[in-house]
């Protein structure tokens, strides 16, 4: 029974520090798109278009070799940035307006 408890104590450790993990990915992803009033802005005052697709295509290639070094699945990746990039879109067009 004392080996039961002990696991229950272990992965509840575990969990903890998952959730904790997780809430520092939401708060980087939330200060990502607090950027984006300034990228506005830039965008705004030389007349540049919302999309950069040199900078997408630019930021997927950074973060798959980076998540390549790191050992992630480069796709899982790509996805995962992919959302970031159309979610920082979606944002910059709502603030241009």
């Amino acid at each position: 029974m004392e080996v039961q408890e002990n696991n229950n104590m272990n992965i509840k450790n575990v969990r903890e520090k998952i959730d904790n993990i997780d809430h520092k990915i939401l708060n980087l992803i939330s200060k990502r798109f607090t950027l984006l009033s300034n990228v506005v802005k830039y965008k705004i005052d030389n007349n540049l278009p919302i999309r950069n697709y040199k900078r997408e295509k630019e930021i997927l290639k950074n973060i798959t070799k980076k998540a390549s070094v790191l050992k992630i699945n480069t796709k899982f990746v790509q996805k995962l940035f992919n959302n970031i990039i159309l979610e920082a879109i979606r944002i910059e067009k709502k603030l241009k307006k």
